[in-house]
């Protein structure tokens, strides 16, 4: 599985604090799966918890995919996005690399 490396993130403000609590079933942050099962895929970590309430985009510089995920700044933030590997047969493997801020390992969820 492909992590990290040929992804660029970027942060969108939307709102200074959240107005809702956080969902007690992720205390611990979530994954988002978007895979379906699908194989080859690509996890990318995010900062979490998130500095405040916003999304973020985020672009595969391998195959030009994106994605954007909210944010709320809250303990329920997703830690990860997992999504199927859009590259296009002839790119190179991606090589792996670290989570922001050293955040790496085991599952979040639950």
């Amino acid at each position: 599985m492909a992590e990290q490396h040929h992804f660029k993130l970027k942060f969108i403000k939307t709102a200074d604090r959240a107005t809702n609590p956080a969902d007690p079933a992720y205390p611990k942050g979530m994954t988002i799966d978007q895979t379906a099962g699908r194989r080859p895929a690509c996890r990318v970590q995010l900062p979490y918890p998130a500095e405040c309430p916003g999304v973020f985009v985020l672009t595969c510089e391998a195959c030009d995919f994106r994605a954007v995920i909210t944010t709320a700044g809250r303990a329920d933030d997703p830690r990860s996005v997992l999504f199927p590997c859009h590259r296009r047969p002839e790119s190179e493997p991606l090589p792996v690399s670290v989570s922001p801020r050293g955040q790496g390992g085991a599952n979040a969820d639950r």
